[in-house]
């Protein structure tokens, strides 16, 4: 059984009706939608029982909280268009607010609103979903949806602390941000915020300082999906989530307007299908176990940064104009960059430093506009895989080891030196760089030797022969160069003596 009121202005007065038409509330904006929610409250005495506050075409001025009582509600706020709400001075417009008396508050959809805040002040917040924590006690705010709701000239549009399974959707926010996160996931001293969705979700002209959404850790499960985040003033990061904040999704999202990175995650996050410009940084990698993949990037300094976190996979990405495609950075260890296609950066195009066991498979860097120094660098101490990469264009190297050994280089397709380093390091197969080779000489007959060029990349450190028919004496190699080493015999042969050989660096 649903009890509907609806509020609206007539002839200069403000109204709230019950849908037999008695008055609630007259003469005051913020009044009349508060009682009308408290109405449906008192009305709905059984589970499941609730209504509609519907709120009529009309600017309504809100001068303190609209706060909603704890309970399972089961209601809905519903503008319509052209339904204004104008708060006034720094309040909590739509206040979730539970304190030491109470334990939750469930069930609320509100939808079709445009809340229009005091764009050069910026005072406000929106939604403000908080609990009283100090005695420790477990208190939240769940089962939300916002829906079509537009909010202009605030300064926070969200604030989060325990709030569980919301969903945020058509959701914009335009020409607001101070100092503060525009949307901030927060956590109390006794559990978190989880399991918030935000879906075409549009944040533009966001002057903020500070991040333009930042999740605390241990706050879980929250997903951007289909959104785009436009900095207008250039906030250090569009998304940031800490270290411990896990199992996030940000996907098929367009942003802009980073001064330190567009995303950055903590761990077991997903960052999928998004396309990242007009920013410093693409993607920062906070901690452990996440996923970058099929993003496309243009940005200035790094598109992708594994900052100190291990067990990360980078993969199917197009990163274009910038300093650095990929930077491991210092412990990125058990990492996977497989499938990337890295174009026209001006330094690396992957750079990982004091990371081990790093897979880098089956990327492509080109480099066509400008002259970058090196493909692929890896800095101290070693033991990576690079195996099946395709390096071509304006370098100065295709793969170089700096302090670093044991590494596996394989099967890459180069056209540039490497520069290789480590003396336990293993190279082979690689076109471009030719490490092992093999043919056929022939000692002339009445001569005791034979010069072979044998193209390596150096000269070799092994070189076996094998003659192809009875030789006269011995048969030994000498004069080992960088281009070249001799074929010798003791007794000149009377005939054309042929002789296989192998040679390796």
């Amino acid at each position: 059984h649903a009890y509907d009121v609806i509020v609206y202005k007539e002839a200069g007065h403000y109204y709230a009706k019950d849908a037999s038409g008695n008055v609630i509330c007259q003469d005051s904006s913020t009044s009349c939608i508060k009682e009308s929610i408290q109405y449906i409250k008192n009305k709905s005495a059984s589970f499941g029982e609730g209504g509609i506050v519907k709120i009529a075409k009309g600017s309504y001025r809100v001068t303190e909280p609209i706060r909603f009582p704890y309970g399972s509600l089961f209601l809905k706020v519903k503008g319509s268009k052209g339904t204004v709400i104008v708060p006034s001075g720094n309040i909590n417009v739509f206040d979730f607010y539970v304190g030491q008396d109470g334990e939750a508050i469930r069930y609320v959809d509100i939808e079709d609103l445009y809340i229009e805040g005091d764009i050069n002040n910026r005072t406000a917040t929106a939604f403000n979903f908080d609990v009283y924590d100090a005695d420790n006690k477990l208190r939240y705010v769940a089962l939300i949806n916002i829906r079509n709701v537009v909010v202009h000239g605030v300064k926070r549009a969200v604030y989060a602390k325990n709030l569980w399974m919301a969903k945020f959707r058509d959701f914009e926010v335009q020409y607001s941000g101070v100092d503060v996160p525009v949307i901030f996931l927060d956590r109390s001293t006794t559990d978190m915020t989880h399991d918030i969705y935000f879906d075409r979700v549009y944040l533009e002209d966001i002057t903020s300082t500070s991040s333009v959404v930042y999740v605390r850790e241990p706050v879980f499960d929250v997903v951007f999906d289909n959104c785009y985040i436009d900095s207008y003033n250039k906030a250090p990061y569009l998304i940031y989530f800490e270290n411990w904040s896990g199992r996030n999704v940000v996907s098929k999202c367009l942003f802009a307007g980073a001064s330190a990175y567009a995303v950055r995650v903590g761990i077991h996050n997903i960052v999928r299908g998004n396309r990242i410009t007009d920013s410093k940084g693409g993607v920062e990698i906070g901690l452990h176990f996440n996923i970058v993949t099929d993003n496309v990037i243009s940005v200035d300094d790094i598109g992708i940064r594994g900052n100190s976190g291990h067990s990360l996979i980078i993969a199917n990405n197009y990163i274009a104009n910038m300093n650095t495609g990929i930077y491991l950075d210092w412990g990125s260890y058990y990492s996977q960059v497989i499938g990337n296609v890295i174009r026209d950066v001006k330094s690396s195009g992957i750079f990982v430093y004091h990371s081990e066991q790093v897979k880098i498979a089956f990327n492509q860097i080109r480099i066509e506009v400008t002259t970058a120094q090196d493909a692929i660098h890896i800095k101290d101490p070693g033991y990576n895989i690079i195996e099946g990469n395709a390096v071509s264009g304006n370098l100065s190297n295709s793969i170089v080891e700096e302090y670093s050994d044991y590494n596996t280089i394989i099967n890459n397709i180069v056209d540039k030196p490497m520069v290789i380093v480590g003396s336990n390091t293993v190279v082979r197969n690689n076109r471009g760089y030719i490490t092992e080779k093999s043919g056929v000489a022939a000692i002339p007959a009445g001569s005791t030797k034979t010069t072979v060029s044998h193209g390596l990349v150096k000269a070799p450190t092994k070189v076996l022969i094998t003659p192809l028919n009875t030789p006269p004496g011995k048969l030994w190699v000498a004069n080992i160069t960088a281009t070249s080493f001799d074929i010798v015999t003791d007794i000149a042969p009377t005939a054309d003596l042929k002789v296989a050989w192998y040679a390796e660096v």
